[in-house]
């Protein structure tokens, strides 16, 4: 059974995606949530369509919180035009929900929820954002409670505390505003059924119901990638794809379920390499 992944914000870089990159960003602009959103489904869309093309189609995709966007591209929820009409405006409302505040994302390695909880009890506002594997946590908020977070987080054995390549506090309630903005823009969007089954960021299982429900309560949700890779090896998934750039959620995979066979597509060289591995043992379409 076969599984696509796609990475969300975090993993970009100048120069990423090579052979499926529309154009080079800037450093600057892989700053700004507004800018990175679009650069890297644009990328994670067209290497879907190469690997549709080339007979390679999923039993199931899942993301990581932006990723989830350009998983329900290829369950065929939306169209490219669509999803990335979605996307620039989702960077952009996330952008401004916290321009005029510190905030900042880190990730807590070697904690379990119970103790990164205790870490997470300072003043200021900081919460858990992401579940991403077993022993990584990322917590995110105001920047001053959120360092204090992390060395209280030290202090009760954390192996390592770092800071996230993310520009607001995402997957919090500081982005209520965001949420409803997402909300009246998807009543505008026509959603299509999903023609794959979509893991959702929410609740780590097969999205069910509400799509736009769903992504709504998404960006100030904690996204629940380790009940996600969960489920994948509960449904029988014995190989995944990551798409995007990066090879971040082939990490956490490896290291929750390492009998689960990863690969990494971001440039044209990467989705030769793998379609050579993959299409002897996938059936023609």
């Amino acid at each position: 059974m076969l599984a696509f992944v796609y990475a969300g914000q975090g993993s970009q870089y100048v120069g990423m995606g090579e052979g499926f990159a529309d154009e080079v960003w800037s450093e600057e602009q892989l700053k700004q949530t507004k800018f990175v959103q679009p650069a890297i489904v644009s990328i994670e869309i067209a290497i879907t369509d190469a690997l549709k093309e080339a007979g390679i189609i999923p039993d199931v995709v899942c993301g990581l919180s932006l990723g989830e966007y350009a998983a329900l591209y290829a369950s065929g929820v939306w169209d490219k035009a669509t999803t990335m009409d979605i996307i620039a405006y989702r960077g952009k409302v996330m952008q401004q929900a916290t321009a005029e505040a510190q905030c900042i994302m880190t990730a807590i390695l070697g904690l379990d929820s119970d103790l990164v909880k205790k870490a997470i009890d300072v003043k200021g506002f900081v919460q858990i954002a992401n579940y991403n594997c077993t022993g990584q946590i990322v917590i995110a908020g105001e920047a001053e409670a959120v360092i204090k977070a992390a060395e209280k987080a030290k202090e009760l054995g954390a192996r390592k505390c770092i800071p996230l390549n993310t520009s607001g506090p995402f997957h919090t309630s500081l982005m209520e505003d965001a949420s409803q903005l997402l909300a009246e823009k998807f009543k505008e969007i026509e959603f299509s059924d999903m023609k794959i089954p979509v893991i959702s960021n929410v609740t780590g299982e097969i999205l069910q119901g509400n799509i736009a429900q769903s992504l709504v309560a998404q960006v100030k949700s904690p996204v629940q990638f380790e009940k996600t890779i969960q489920t994948m090896q509960k449904m029988g998934v014995t190989r995944v794809i990551e798409i995007g750039p990066g090879k971040v959620l082939s990490g956490f995979i490896k290291k929750q379920t390492p009998q689960i066979q990863t690969y990494n597509i971001e440039t044209r060289s990467d989705f030769e390499c793998v379609k050579q591995q993959l299409l002897p043992a996938v059936p023609a379409v």
